[in-house]
């Protein structure tokens, strides 16, 4: 989807529409989030998946990290485990060609390598998610640890910035 095209010009028109709406003030976050998800899937609708998993997988450390389990592998390892993860998906999709071009693009692998569309954001995303893990293992995260519920649906809330004033 281009930022010239009507398409954009209809979804701006319709979030902005929803988003002001006085009685869906309390849903503007999940408003932007869904037109944020349109707007990534637009072009590739399989990349959102991609793009979730990631989502996932920095939800799951950060929490891990924030509250370890007893006898469960230590924060350490859990922050090298996401970081390793973000960088792995990241690396793989930005040299998937050059993957290609070393085993040869004549076969199947090389020609599937090829065909892989180079996500847009991934580097955005991927280093924000290492970010985020950085900041929860160093505990620059939390302003008051103690008002934060251990629960992991309310962990993946305050992932998400807070709605704004009305």
């Amino acid at each position: 989807m281009l930022f010239n095209s009507f398409i954009f010009i209809g979804l701006v028109s319709i979030t902005f529409l929803l988003y002001y709406i006085p009685k869906f003030s309390k849903y503007q976050v999940q408003i932007l989030i869904i037109a944020s998800l349109i707007f990534y899937s637009w072009h590739k609708p399989i990349l959102v998946l991609l793009l979730l998993i990631s989502v996932g997988i920095n939800t799951l450390s950060s929490y891990y990290i924030a509250y370890p389990k007893d006898g469960f592998i230590n924060r350490k390892m859990i922050a090298w485990f996401g970081v390793f993860s973000n960088i792995a998906i990241l690396s793989f999709f930005k040299y998937a060609g050059l993957i290609a071009d070393t085993i040869s693009r004549e076969s199947s692998l090389g020609e599937f390598l090829i065909t892989i569309p180079l996500p847009v954001g991934i580097s955005f995303f991927t280093f924000q998610g290492i970010s985020l893990l950085m900041d929860v293992y160093k505990e620059n995260y939390f302003v008051n640890r103690e008002m934060i519920s251990q629960s992991i649906w309310e962990h993946s809330k305050t992932l998400l910035p807070p709605p704004p004033p009305s």
